[in-house]
Protein backbone atom coordinates (compact mmCIF):
# COMPACT_ATOMS: atom_id res chain seq x y z
CA UNK A 1 0.00 0.00 0.00
CA UNK A 2 2.61 2.54 1.16
CA UNK A 3 4.29 1.49 -2.26
CA UNK A 4 1.49 2.42 -4.39
CA UNK A 5 1.05 5.89 -2.67
CA UNK A 6 4.86 6.18 -3.31
CA UNK A 7 4.62 5.84 -7.03
CA UNK A 8 1.01 8.07 -7.28
CA UNK A 9 3.31 10.99 -5.93
CA UNK A 10 6.02 10.12 -8.02
CA UNK A 11 3.23 10.34 -10.97
CA UNK A 12 1.62 13.69 -9.53
CA UNK A 13 4.78 15.15 -8.89
CA UNK A 14 6.22 14.52 -12.64
CA UNK A 15 2.97 16.14 -13.78
CA UNK A 16 3.39 19.16 -11.85
CA UNK A 17 7.00 19.38 -13.24
CA UNK A 18 5.97 18.85 -16.89
CA UNK A 19 3.31 21.37 -16.55
CA UNK A 20 5.35 24.08 -15.13
CA UNK A 21 8.23 23.06 -17.81
CA UNK A 22 5.27 23.40 -20.52
CA UNK A 23 4.02 26.40 -19.43
CA UNK A 24 7.64 28.30 -19.02
CA UNK A 25 8.67 27.49 -22.66
CA UNK A 26 4.97 28.55 -24.30
CA UNK A 27 5.67 32.06 -22.71
CA UNK A 28 9.04 31.52 -23.71
CA UNK A 29 7.75 31.25 -27.33
CA UNK A 30 5.31 34.54 -26.88
CA UNK A 31 8.18 36.63 -25.18
CA UNK A 32 6.80 36.17 -21.89
CA UNK A 33 3.67 38.70 -23.74
CA UNK A 34 0.44 36.77 -21.92
CA UNK A 35 -1.75 38.78 -24.27
CA UNK A 36 -0.10 37.24 -27.35
CA UNK A 37 -1.65 33.90 -26.48
CA UNK A 38 -4.93 35.55 -26.71
CA UNK A 39 -4.20 37.32 -29.92
CA UNK A 40 -3.50 40.52 -28.72
CA UNK A 41 -0.42 41.63 -30.21
CA UNK A 42 0.07 45.03 -30.10
CA UNK A 43 1.63 47.49 -33.16
CA UNK A 44 3.12 51.46 -33.20
CA UNK A 45 0.75 53.69 -34.08
CA UNK A 46 0.33 57.93 -35.08
CA UNK A 47 -2.80 59.72 -35.33
CA UNK A 48 -2.51 63.30 -36.10
CA UNK A 49 -5.93 64.93 -35.28
CA UNK A 50 -7.39 67.06 -37.92
CA UNK A 51 -9.36 69.13 -35.28
CA UNK A 52 -8.80 72.79 -34.43
CA UNK A 53 -7.35 72.99 -30.75
CA UNK A 54 -9.11 76.84 -30.81
CA UNK A 55 -12.30 74.63 -31.29
CA UNK A 56 -11.84 71.69 -28.80
CA UNK A 57 -13.25 72.19 -25.13
CA UNK A 58 -13.28 69.02 -24.36
CA UNK A 59 -10.79 65.65 -24.24
CA UNK A 60 -11.85 62.74 -23.04
CA UNK A 61 -9.18 59.41 -22.74
CA UNK A 62 -10.93 56.36 -21.96
CA UNK A 63 -8.97 53.21 -22.03
CA UNK A 64 -8.28 49.98 -20.15
CA UNK A 65 -5.14 48.71 -19.11
CA UNK A 66 -3.29 51.33 -20.82
CA UNK A 67 -0.24 53.89 -19.70
CA UNK A 68 -1.72 57.10 -20.85
CA UNK A 69 0.89 60.16 -21.02
CA UNK A 70 0.28 63.88 -21.78
CA UNK A 71 2.41 66.32 -22.90
CA UNK A 72 1.87 70.16 -24.19
CA UNK A 73 3.85 71.46 -27.19
CA UNK A 74 4.33 74.51 -28.84
CA UNK A 75 2.60 72.91 -31.97
CA UNK A 76 -0.93 73.69 -33.45
CA UNK A 77 -2.09 70.45 -33.72
CA UNK A 78 -3.31 67.23 -31.64
CA UNK A 79 -1.17 64.39 -31.77
CA UNK A 80 -1.50 60.83 -30.86
CA UNK A 81 1.12 57.68 -30.87
CA UNK A 82 0.01 54.53 -29.60
CA UNK A 83 0.03 50.97 -29.40
CA UNK A 84 -2.56 49.50 -31.22
CA UNK A 85 -3.78 46.03 -29.86
CA UNK A 86 -5.29 44.17 -32.79
CA UNK A 87 -8.27 42.40 -30.12
CA UNK A 88 -8.96 45.65 -28.05
CA UNK A 89 -8.50 48.34 -30.82
CA UNK A 90 -8.44 52.15 -29.83
CA UNK A 91 -11.25 54.46 -31.55
CA UNK A 92 -10.28 58.20 -31.83
CA UNK A 93 -13.60 60.12 -32.51
CA UNK A 94 -13.22 63.98 -33.64
CA UNK A 95 -16.63 65.45 -33.11
CA UNK A 96 -16.04 69.31 -32.55
CA UNK A 97 -16.03 70.74 -29.72
CA UNK A 98 -14.86 66.81 -28.54
CA UNK A 99 -12.04 64.94 -29.00
CA UNK A 100 -12.70 61.17 -27.53
CA UNK A 101 -10.25 58.26 -27.40
CA UNK A 102 -11.80 54.75 -26.28
CA UNK A 103 -11.43 51.40 -25.89
CA UNK A 104 -13.18 48.40 -24.64
CA UNK A 105 -12.92 47.02 -21.42
CA UNK A 106 -10.71 44.03 -21.40
CA UNK A 107 -11.03 41.19 -19.30
CA UNK A 108 -8.36 38.72 -19.32
CA UNK A 109 -7.10 36.00 -17.12
CA UNK A 110 -3.59 37.66 -16.60
CA UNK A 111 -5.15 41.25 -16.16
CA UNK A 112 -3.83 40.48 -11.90
CA UNK A 113 -0.83 38.94 -12.64
CA UNK A 114 1.54 41.35 -11.73
CA UNK A 115 4.73 39.35 -13.10
CA UNK A 116 3.65 40.19 -16.49
CA UNK A 117 2.64 44.03 -16.69
CA UNK A 118 1.00 45.84 -19.32
CA UNK A 119 3.45 48.23 -21.58
CA UNK A 120 0.79 49.54 -23.69
CA UNK A 121 0.98 53.13 -23.88
CA UNK A 122 -0.97 56.00 -25.41
CA UNK A 123 0.97 59.48 -25.55
CA UNK A 124 -1.10 62.91 -26.65
CA UNK A 125 0.50 65.28 -27.40
CA UNK A 126 -1.82 68.62 -26.80
CA UNK A 127 -0.82 72.39 -27.66
CA UNK A 128 -0.41 74.29 -25.00
CA UNK A 129 -3.44 76.35 -26.52
CA UNK A 130 -5.89 74.31 -24.97
CA UNK A 131 -8.16 75.56 -22.63
CA UNK A 132 -10.97 72.90 -21.94
CA UNK A 133 -11.29 70.03 -19.94
CA UNK A 134 -8.71 66.77 -19.82
CA UNK A 135 -10.68 63.98 -18.77
CA UNK A 136 -8.37 60.79 -18.21
CA UNK A 137 -9.88 57.03 -17.13
CA UNK A 138 -7.75 54.36 -16.96
CA UNK A 139 -7.37 51.07 -15.28
CA UNK A 140 -4.23 49.14 -14.09
CA UNK A 141 -2.56 51.59 -15.94
CA UNK A 142 -0.71 54.96 -14.75
CA UNK A 143 -1.31 58.64 -15.55
CA UNK A 144 1.57 60.93 -16.19
CA UNK A 145 0.96 64.29 -17.22
CA UNK A 146 3.60 66.88 -18.36
CA UNK A 147 5.26 69.62 -19.72
CA UNK A 148 2.65 72.42 -19.53
CA UNK A 149 4.67 75.35 -17.77
CA UNK A 150 3.47 77.29 -21.32
CA UNK A 151 -0.43 76.40 -20.86
CA UNK A 152 -2.07 79.73 -22.02
CA UNK A 153 -5.24 78.19 -19.79
CA UNK A 154 -6.80 75.20 -19.18
CA UNK A 155 -10.19 74.70 -17.45
CA UNK A 156 -10.03 71.44 -15.71
CA UNK A 157 -7.75 68.53 -15.70
CA UNK A 158 -9.35 65.37 -14.28
CA UNK A 159 -7.60 61.84 -13.86
CA UNK A 160 -8.75 58.17 -12.58
CA UNK A 161 -7.08 55.26 -12.48
CA UNK A 162 -6.73 52.31 -10.25
CA UNK A 163 -3.66 50.13 -8.88
CA UNK A 164 -1.44 52.35 -10.87
CA UNK A 165 0.12 56.03 -10.39
CA UNK A 166 -0.53 59.56 -11.23
CA UNK A 167 1.88 61.75 -11.57
CA UNK A 168 1.70 65.60 -12.55
CA UNK A 169 4.57 67.86 -13.46
CA UNK A 170 5.39 71.40 -14.74
CA UNK A 171 1.59 72.23 -14.85
CA UNK A 172 0.43 75.92 -14.65
CA UNK A 173 -2.40 77.97 -15.34
CA UNK A 174 -5.25 75.32 -14.71
CA UNK A 175 -8.16 76.31 -13.23
CA UNK A 176 -9.28 73.26 -11.27
CA UNK A 177 -7.66 70.05 -10.97
CA UNK A 178 -9.47 66.43 -9.28
CA UNK A 179 -7.21 62.96 -9.05
CA UNK A 180 -8.03 59.54 -7.92
CA UNK A 181 -6.44 56.34 -8.16
CA UNK A 182 -6.00 53.09 -5.41
CA UNK A 183 -3.18 50.62 -4.38
CA UNK A 184 -1.17 53.53 -5.51
CA UNK A 185 0.87 56.68 -5.28
CA UNK A 186 -0.27 60.04 -6.67
CA UNK A 187 2.62 62.77 -7.19
CA UNK A 188 2.56 66.04 -8.22
CA UNK A 189 5.17 68.97 -8.26
CA UNK A 190 5.48 72.31 -10.08
CA UNK A 191 1.99 72.72 -10.15
CA UNK A 192 -0.21 75.78 -10.43
CA UNK A 193 -4.05 75.98 -10.07
CA UNK A 194 -6.37 78.86 -10.03
CA UNK A 195 -8.97 77.38 -8.05
CA UNK A 196 -9.35 73.66 -6.01
CA UNK A 197 -7.44 70.54 -6.13
CA UNK A 198 -8.61 67.17 -5.21
CA UNK A 199 -6.10 63.80 -4.83
CA UNK A 200 -7.22 60.80 -3.29
CA UNK A 201 -5.76 57.37 -2.95
CA UNK A 202 -5.41 54.23 -0.93
CA UNK A 203 -3.02 51.87 0.04
CA UNK A 204 -0.55 54.44 -1.27
CA UNK A 205 1.63 57.57 -0.91
CA UNK A 206 0.45 60.85 -1.33
CA UNK A 207 3.49 63.60 -2.56
CA UNK A 208 2.87 67.11 -2.85
CA UNK A 209 5.66 69.59 -3.64
CA UNK A 210 7.03 73.00 -5.18
CA UNK A 211 3.06 73.90 -5.54
CA UNK A 212 0.77 76.84 -5.74
CA UNK A 213 -3.07 76.46 -5.35
CA UNK A 214 -5.43 79.42 -5.05
CA UNK A 215 -8.29 77.48 -3.72
CA UNK A 216 -8.39 74.62 -1.70
CA UNK A 217 -5.91 71.83 -1.62
CA UNK A 218 -7.39 68.43 -0.69
CA UNK A 219 -5.35 65.11 0.17
CA UNK A 220 -6.53 61.55 1.32
CA UNK A 221 -4.70 58.18 1.68
CA UNK A 222 -4.37 55.86 4.01
CA UNK A 223 -1.77 52.93 4.52
CA UNK A 224 0.23 55.78 2.58
CA UNK A 225 2.53 58.93 3.56
CA UNK A 226 1.27 62.07 2.90
CA UNK A 227 4.06 64.82 2.39
CA UNK A 228 3.30 68.48 1.72
CA UNK A 229 6.34 70.35 1.02
CA UNK A 230 7.01 74.14 -0.70
CA UNK A 231 3.50 74.73 -0.94
CA UNK A 232 0.94 77.84 -1.07
CA UNK A 233 -2.58 77.51 -0.66
CA UNK A 234 -5.93 79.25 0.35
CA UNK A 235 -6.81 76.68 2.30
CA UNK A 236 -5.61 72.75 2.81
CA UNK A 237 -7.48 69.80 4.35
CA UNK A 238 -4.72 66.74 4.36
CA UNK A 239 -5.74 63.36 6.13
CA UNK A 240 -3.98 59.76 6.11
CA UNK A 241 -4.16 56.96 8.32
CA UNK A 242 -1.66 54.15 9.68
CA UNK A 243 1.34 56.13 8.26
CA UNK A 244 3.00 59.61 8.79
CA UNK A 245 1.89 63.14 7.69
CA UNK A 246 4.81 65.41 6.56
CA UNK A 247 4.59 69.44 6.26
CA UNK A 248 7.52 71.46 5.49
CA UNK A 249 7.04 75.05 4.35
CA UNK A 250 3.47 74.89 3.90
CA UNK A 251 2.68 78.65 3.90
CA UNK A 252 -1.55 78.44 4.56
CA UNK A 253 -3.41 81.80 3.37
CA UNK A 254 -6.38 80.70 5.68
CA UNK A 255 -7.54 77.48 7.01
CA UNK A 256 -5.63 74.29 7.35
CA UNK A 257 -6.25 71.00 9.10
CA UNK A 258 -3.76 68.28 8.77
CA UNK A 259 -4.96 64.71 10.86
CA UNK A 260 -3.49 60.86 10.71
CA UNK A 261 -4.08 57.99 13.22
CA UNK A 262 -1.14 55.53 14.03
CA UNK A 263 1.50 58.18 12.68
CA UNK A 264 3.35 61.01 13.54
CA UNK A 265 2.91 64.80 12.43
CA UNK A 266 6.27 66.51 11.37
CA UNK A 267 6.17 70.03 10.74
CA UNK A 268 8.62 72.45 9.83
CA UNK A 269 7.97 76.46 9.30
CA UNK A 270 4.19 75.78 8.94
CA UNK A 271 2.06 79.02 8.39
CA UNK A 272 -1.42 79.72 8.70
CA UNK A 273 -4.20 81.91 10.71
CA UNK A 274 -6.02 78.88 12.09
CA UNK A 275 -4.54 75.57 12.15
CA UNK A 276 -5.54 72.45 13.20
CA UNK A 277 -3.30 69.73 13.63
CA UNK A 278 -5.02 65.69 14.95
CA UNK A 279 -3.03 62.38 15.66
CA UNK A 280 -3.54 59.20 17.14
CA UNK A 281 -0.68 56.85 18.94
CA UNK A 282 1.86 59.41 17.32
CA UNK A 283 3.97 62.43 18.26
CA UNK A 284 2.82 65.92 16.98
CA UNK A 285 6.49 67.74 17.01
CA UNK A 286 8.19 70.66 14.34
CA UNK A 287 8.34 74.37 13.93
CA UNK A 288 5.27 77.03 13.02
CA UNK A 289 6.31 80.29 11.52
CA UNK A 290 5.50 83.28 13.55
CA UNK A 291 5.37 83.86 17.28
CA UNK A 292 3.40 81.75 20.17
CA UNK A 293 1.86 85.36 21.43
CA UNK A 294 0.16 85.25 17.90
CA UNK A 295 -1.89 82.12 18.73
CA UNK A 296 -4.80 81.29 21.10
CA UNK A 297 -3.69 77.41 21.63
CA UNK A 298 -5.69 74.49 22.57
CA UNK A 299 -3.53 71.25 22.70
CA UNK A 300 -4.13 68.12 24.53
CA UNK A 301 -2.31 65.02 25.35
CA UNK A 302 -2.36 61.88 27.05
CA UNK A 303 0.38 59.77 28.25
CA UNK A 304 2.93 61.95 27.19
CA UNK A 305 4.71 65.12 27.42
CA UNK A 306 2.67 68.55 26.08
CA UNK A 307 5.18 71.47 24.87
CA UNK A 308 2.38 74.06 24.23
CA UNK A 309 -0.03 75.49 26.86
CA UNK A 310 -3.11 73.66 26.73
CA UNK A 311 -5.41 76.85 27.12
CA UNK A 312 -4.61 80.33 25.72
CA UNK A 313 -7.23 82.78 25.18
CA UNK A 314 -5.29 85.46 23.28
CA UNK A 315 -4.09 85.92 19.94
CA UNK A 316 -5.00 86.82 16.52
CA UNK A 317 -4.57 83.17 14.89
CA UNK A 318 -5.70 80.22 16.17
CA UNK A 319 -3.76 76.32 16.83
CA UNK A 320 -5.01 73.17 18.02
CA UNK A 321 -3.05 69.82 18.39
CA UNK A 322 -4.19 67.17 20.06
CA UNK A 323 -3.04 63.22 20.30
CA UNK A 324 -2.90 60.73 22.42
CA UNK A 325 0.05 58.23 23.54
CA UNK A 326 2.15 60.61 21.83
CA UNK A 327 4.21 63.76 22.65
CA UNK A 328 3.36 67.27 21.44
CA UNK A 329 6.85 69.03 20.49
CA UNK A 330 5.92 72.54 18.78
CA UNK A 331 7.96 75.31 18.87
CA UNK A 332 7.73 78.69 16.78
CA UNK A 333 9.81 80.38 14.39
CA UNK A 334 9.57 84.26 14.51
Amino acid sequence: MKRSFKILWIIIGCLFVGGVITGVVGFAMVDFQPERIEGEETSLKNYDVKMDPAKTKEIIVDVSCKHVCVQFTESNTFSIVYDENRKYPLTIREEEPVLELTQAKKQNWYDFLTLWPHHETVNLLVPNTFTGILNIKTENGGIQVMDGKSLKKMKKLECRTKNATISLSDLQNIEALDCETSNSKIEMRYVAVSSDVHLKTTNGALHVENANVQGLLEGETSNGKLSVRSVEAKNCSLETANASLTLEDLNVSQALTAKTSNGSLSLQHLAGEEIVLRSSNGKISGTIAGKQEDYRIESHTSNATNSLPENKATGTKLLKAETSNGDINVTFTA
